[in-house]
């Protein structure tokens, strides 16, 4: 499960883009009671309330529920989440985890079953993951495997291959923007399944931003339900794909640098990333050093030792912000603390962060990264 809980991921700015609401004290209940549409008063003048749910408070407390082993809670949650949208992959799978920690084989095995057809087809991750121990011997569970996998092999083989497509970025400007004042450039990276519609809305949490802020769409795509989500690194087993995945994303991110500097006043680059954007962030400031000033990371787990000595000598002017919250459930904390310690002993400044919570970025540590942009 711990690969697809996701959710924290894709809403980890929930703090950032939305106002918080009190969902603790909330009683999970059906949405209407509406057993079918016969039964719906589409003339009530409080028909649509249930719109307002906030559903990112609810995935953040399954998921909280289900690190804390609080796994009937965690049940609720994303039952709860479901009755709000059918087509919602991740609740599904981390449903029928939660029900095989729980040790029910049948709920497990249902709800795999409901996963797989809606679009969860790694096996070999299914029947490697540990949520699963307490049920795969029984006979119920060896039976779903079995129809699981041939399921998926009748879908038949996956292989890639290379193509040209077109991508997309948001550009924001600041609100006094004259085409004739040179403005740095923020590039934002969003995080694991997530979109550069989410992301851009960081923008209104910067108190006074005087940059001009780009917002590249990942470019792989990821299935949770009917949502666009994207990622920066493809999913696949093979080393050479995976390798290949992050060359076309160091590379796509480098032509959106370069168009918008031929196409705008810019003076210095920064990227600024969330989790996996952060991968791609310090792949591209490492490989272009002429061509990124600075880079902003929040929650990284990037790892040294993937910095050749030749690389750490040629980026000793490279700017660095980093904020890692020590709770952070996505990111290695010795890996972090090993990544600032070999930074700082190869002489790079940097400003390091460790935010109270949960969450890397905060509105409060977003407004921190900003004054010190300003200063550079």
């Amino acid at each position: 499960m711990k690969r697809i809980l996701i959710s924290l991921i894709i809403f980890a700015l929930l703090f950032v883009a939305c106002k918080q609401s009190n969902v603790t004290d909330q009683k999970v209940v059906s949405i209407k009671n509406w057993s079918s549409p016969d039964k719906i008063d589409p003339l009530l003048s409080d028909v649509g309330d249930f719109l307002d749910e906030n559903m990112r408070d609810y995935m953040i407390k399954a998921d909280e529920a289900y690190w804390e082993k609080n796994y009937k809670k965690a049940a609720q949650y994303y039952l709860y989440l479901l009755s709000h949208n059918v087509y919602d992959i991740v609740s599904t799978y981390n449903l029928s985890c939660t029900y095989g920690l729980m040790g029910k084989p049948d709920l497990s095995a249902k709800f795999l079953f409901k996963a797989v057809d809606l679009g969860f087809v790694d096996f070999k991750y299914i029947k490697s993951d540990t949520d699963f121990d307490k049920v795969r011997g029984s006979q119920v569970f060896i039976t779903a495997i079995d129809s699981i996998g041939q399921m998926i092999k009748n879908l038949g083989e996956i292989y890639h291959i290379e193509s040209t497509n077109l991508m997309s970025y948001r550009l924001v400007k600041p609100m006094d923007f004259h085409p004739n004042k040179k403005y740095d450039l923020v590039i934002g990276l969003h995080g694991y399944a997530s979109s550069q519609d989410q992301f851009v809305k960081i923008w209104k949490y910067f108190y006074l931003p005087e940059f001009i802020f780009a917002v590249p769409q990942a470019p792989f795509p990821v299935q949770i339900g009917l949502a666009k989500e994207f990622r920066w690194q493809i999913e696949d087993q093979s080393e050479d794909i995976l390798k290949k995945s992050d060359m076309l994303s160091e590379e796509y991110l480098v032509k959106v640098i370069k168009e918008i500097k031929n196409n705008n006043d810019v003076g210095g680059v920064y990227l600024l990333g969330l989790h996996q954007g952060t991968a791609v962030g310090f792949n591209v400031a490492l490989k272009y050093p002429n061509l990124v000033e600075g880079l902003i990371a929040f929650g990284t787990k990037y790892d040294i030792d993937n910095i050749t000595k030749e690389q750490l000598s040629k980026v000793k002017n490279l700017k660095l912000f980093i904020s890692n919250s020590a709770e952070d459930q996505f990111i290695d904390q010795e890996q972090c603390i090993k990544l600032k310690e070999g930074l700082e002993n190869s002489g790079i400044n940097i400003e390091y962060h460790v935010p109270d919570g949960k969450h890397s970025l905060t509105k409060e540590i977003l407004k921190k990264a900003e004054k010190w942009l300003m200063k550079h």
